[in-house]
């Protein structure tokens, strides 16, 4: 009995072992769904030599969250060498963006998503969908993108659905359907996605395949601004700012221009330079102003450039020059801004900050008209006599 009992105690021992390890590493498996990432890795490094694939990927994953990308990568690279799906996506999102000492490879990591989603990950699916939209790493193909994200979104992926909303919306390989549009962002939004609110909430703002209703629109806006999504927090204030569909709110305004701005939204830092140019709900504050569209005009944006056109036009806290104005102008113009095409023609009409000439101010004019300015319109059609 005894050599039996010996025999027999080393396999139970290595059994109780096996299974003390299996608990304790679906132990970590729960932090790591829970986002409880530093525990998790604690408990997956002391156990390292008997982590399953997956385990490596999420091993990884916990040192990407701690932005230490150089030892994610070492572990993504074991997962992709063992076949894991969560291991491809990990590792072409690195090389998408040139993490951890990585030179930024496009193309690789398209090739990464084309392994992972031969492994059905529908991040990967996903992100192909994105890659042939935009032509990134690859051709742009909508009828790929369109094919991705469409069985992206049937593995339940929420970002694929608004995108294929999107498509659905403007027409992009498929003929434009607002009702599939919308039934999409609605799923999109329902599962928490803050651009599947933030689209949702436009069609019903802009009555696109539904009967507008701004109470519906504002819901969904405040949804995804609450969970900082910037266009959602600028818009809120927009309608705050102007009284569209709430009651006009300064302060309201103000908050979720600050909210926008904190995330380096620039149009919203642009609405907070325009209320303190203004007044609005604060005093009236050229420095500020300046300062705010400065910052936002250095980065190309064509409001912010407009807006210290207006300046300088004024002399608004800055010595009156209408060169510069015109300069500024142009700028915002050239880039589509229809106001500020509009005024540059009537700068070029009147001789301001430059010579008379009607060549230039119809150039303006007509350009101007394109972008929607009745006054731009009826100045051509004048000068065309």
């Amino acid at each position: 009995m005894k050599k039996i009992i010996l025999l027999i105690l080393p396999v139970l021992f290595f059994s109780l072992t096996s299974i003390a390890q299996e608990s304790v590493l679906q132990e970590a498996d729960m932090e790591f769904a829970n986002k409880e990432y530093e525990s998790a890795k604690t408990i997956y490094l002391i156990n390292e030599l008997k982590l399953s694939p997956r385990q490596i990927s999420n091993l990884g994953l916990c040192f990407f969250m701690e932005n230490e990308h150089e030892t994610a990568i070492k572990y993504f690279e074991k997962a992709v060498e063992k076949g894991d799906a969560h291991g491809f996506r990990y590792l072409g999102y690195e090389y998408e963006n040139g993490k951890g000492g990585l030179t930024q490879d496009k193309k690789k990591a398209f090739e990464l998503y084309q392994e992972g989603a031969k492994l059905e990950d529908n991040f990967s699916i996903f992100n192909l969908g994105y890659f042939y939209f935009h032509g990134v790493g690859t051709e742009k193909n909508d009828k790929l993108a369109f094919e991705h994200y469409s069985k992206a979104a049937e593995l339940g992926h929420i970002r694929a659905m608004n995108n294929l909303g999107n498509m659905y919306e403007n027409g992009f390989y498929v003929s434009p359907d607002l009702s599939k549009a919308q039934s999409l962002y609605k799923k999109s939004a329902d599962r928490g996605d803050v651009y599947g609110m933030t689209n949702y909430a436009e069609l019903y703002e802009e009555g696109l395949g539904v009967e507008k209703d701004m109470d519906i629109a504002i819901e969904w806006y405040t949804k995804a601004a609450e969970k900082k999504h910037t266009v959602a927090q600028n818009n809120l204030g927009n309608f705050y700012l102007h009284g569209v569909g709430v009651e006009q709110d300064y302060e309201k305004a103000f908050y979720w221009f600050e909210q926008a701005a904190q995330q380096m939204e620039l149009t919203a830092i642009v609405n907070i330079g325009r209320m303190y140019r203004l007044g609005q709900g604060v005093e009236k504050n050229y420095g500020e102003a300046y300062k705010f569209f400065s910052y936002t005009a250095g980065q190309g944006n064509i409001f912010a450039l407009y807006e210290l056109g207006n300046m300088f036009y004024n002399g608004e806290g800055v010595e009156k020059d209408l060169i510069k104005a015109l300069s500024l102008y142009e700028k915002s113009g050239k880039s589509g801004f229809g106001e500020a095409q509009t005024v540059a023609g009537h700068m070029y009409e009147h001789g301001e900050g430059t010579e008379i000439n009607i060549e230039k101010a119809k150039e303006w004019y007509s350009m101007a008209k394109k972008s929607g300015s009745k006054y731009a319109a009826e100045r051509l059609a004048e000068l065309e006599k």
